[in-house]
């Protein structure tokens, strides 16, 4: 029979096809982006599910000691401190957690520039 849609009319759709096309049905689930960018699918497993660009999720930078977050969580810092903390030229640079505290200091906080002030980049 005939459907009306819209003021036009349309072939009605076929048990199991609700596309009103044929070939494959559709995944209603994803939208069409989603689809595209692979959105929406499972988590990787492995060394993909480590981190972005195949860092591993939990790189072990600079030991910070207690006296140093703490004066970072005073100022307002210490999600800053930790993460310059695991950059890994800022690890290899050899500083102390006193210089990381003291380059936020002087950056306002800002982690790039505390990070090119310890690097003198």
């Amino acid at each position: 029979g005939e459907v009306v849609r819209g003021g036009k009319a349309a072939k009605a759709p076929k048990d199991g096809d609700d596309s009103g096309k044929p070939g494959k049905p559709e995944d209603k689930s994803l939208s069409k982006m989603a689809m595209k960018t692979g959105k929406g699918k499972a988590a990787p497993k492995g060394k993909a599910a480590a981190g972005k660009r195949g860092r591993p999720a939990d790189v072990q930078g600079i030991h910070l000691s207690e006296t140093d977050l703490k004066k970072a969580r005073d100022l307002g810092y210490e999600s800053q401190i930790q993460n310059l903390s695991k950059r890994p030229e800022v690890v290899d640079s050899g500083k102390k957690g006193a210089d990381l505290l003291a380059a936020l200091k002087d950056s306002n906080g800002l982690v790039n520039a505390a990070k090119r002030a310890l690097l003198g980049a």
